[in-house]
């Protein structure tokens, strides 16, 4: 049996999980959509929320700034919850 593994960092509009060996580049690519992943729903849902979170930081008209509205307390929820 192929053992995956996963690295778990952030790209801005990308994902937060990506391939980590060769098993795993083989069977999901690098960049890795955690839908496909055999992990339960919760799981994949809170990747996905992650990313978006996080994808919300950028002030997407004047990046890389941090976003106006992103506030002290929503970075320590991020990080809290990642």
């Amino acid at each position: 049996m192929a053992i995956y593994k996963m690295r778990y960092f952030f790209e801005w509009g990308g994902t937060c999980l990506w391939s980590a060996n060769d098993a795993a580049r083989k069977e999901f690519g690098y960049a890795v959509d955690e839908q496909k992943l055999p992990i339960s729903r919760k799981l994949k849902n809170l990747l996905w929320y992650l990313q978006a979170y996080h994808d919300n930081m950028m002030d997407m008209d004047n990046a890389p700034d941090e976003s106006p509205w992103w506030t002290e307390e929503d970075t320590i929820m991020f990080h809290k919850k990642k």
